[in-house]
């Protein structure tokens, strides 16, 4: 803890800390330095960024109800325990990942590094596809193309390859259940699983939705639902970065809290097979989406999100996930 604290101290953006500081009295009628402070010992204590401070709400818990919570710091301590480096590069890189997980993918795909003509080849009686980088996080450089807004699947290859792109997948035609939802992006399931004495075990599961983008994750904008493990029932309303709070879509109008996701007792299954094919990352965080026939494999990180469980909406009770995952690990 203390070698990550002093490189989070030597790397920080005091800047951004300060700005987020302010926001946080402003709206809770404080100082700043009263904030500031509470950050800085949040941080020391419980391995809290500046962001998790004010994304979990630490303002208004106490030191018992703080510990509960997997932090920056918390969750970099459990991935360095649980995953091995050198196997990061079979979730990390796309390419590799399509190739172990082709079975479960369930859409065909294609790496650019193949070349225009075979794209072009594999583009055929396709009208739309998803491209996107090897190495891209929180959706971060994913494209979804239409082919007949290009002359030809060539042109298409190079604009693709010209914005960082390295692969296309077909894309993906969401249930109607979750496109009723929204219809701008695939609204995926985010279900992380744990791997203890090499059985896969589910820690939590969640729903990610789209609001305005073509994507759906919570960094880019999209809102994020609690799913109760098992029955695939949304546990509460979608909560994004900018802490607002839905009971029913913005744009849609469409009921979260209470919803019943389809395929998701499958969805869980699909994860614990994909999860006992890595026995040297054992905490990983398996995003999948649910078509009309069943569930399909997106991606897996070996740097499971910790935020996206813990937002105040969703932790009535004000205890995060720690002492879930330590019961996982005890097991």
């Amino acid at each position: 803890m203390l070698g990550y604290t002093l490189q989070r101290i030597l790397r920080m953006d005091w800047g951004a800390m300060k700005r987020v500081a302010q926001q946080e009295a402003e709206s809770r009628r404080v100082s700043t330095g009263r904030i500031l402070a509470d950050m800085a010992w949040c941080g020391l204590r419980y391995g809290a960024g500046y962001r998790d401070y004010s994304l979990f709400g630490f303002y208004d818990l106490n030191g018992s109800q703080r510990k509960t919570y997997i932090t920056r710091g918390v969750n970099n301590r459990l991935i360095r325990r649980l995953n091995n480096r050198e196997d990061y590069p079979l979730l990390a890189d796309k390419r590799r990942f399509n190739r172990l997980f082709s079975d479960l993918l369930g859409r065909e795909w294609n790496d650019f590094s193949a070349g225009a003509q075979r794209f072009a080849d594999w583009c055929a009686g396709r009208a739309k596809i998803v491209c996107k980088p090897a190495d891209g996080e929180c959706g971060r450089g994913v494209q979804v193309l239409q082919l007949a807004d290009f002359d030809s699947p060539e042109q298409l290859f190079a604009a693709a390859v010209s914005q960082g792109a390295d692969l296309a997948e077909a894309f993906i035609q969401q249930h109607a259940d979750l496109a009723a939802l929204y219809p701008g992006s695939v609204n995926t399931y985010r279900i992380v699983t744990v791997l203890q004495h090499g059985q896969a075990q589910l820690f939590y599961g969640v729903l990610r939705i789209g609001n305005g983008g073509a994507v759906d994750n919570l960094n880019a904008g999209g809102m994020v639902a609690p799913v109760e493990l098992h029955t695939g029932r949304v546990l509460a309303g979608g909560y994004d970065k900018q802490h607002r709070f839905y009971e029913r879509h913005p744009i849609t109008g469409a009921q979260i809290t209470g919803a019943i996701l389809p395929f998701w007792e499958q969805a869980e299954q699909l994860c614990c097979q994909a999860a006992q094919r890595l026995p040297g990352l054992r905490y990983v965080g398996w995003d999948v989406a649910a078509t009309a026939s069943g569930p399909v494999l997106i991606e897996g990180n070996h740097m499971p999100g910790y935020d996206v469980i813990q937002l105040p909406p969703h932790t009535p009770d004000k205890i995060g996930m720690l002492p879930r995952i330590r019961t996982l690990l005890q097991g």
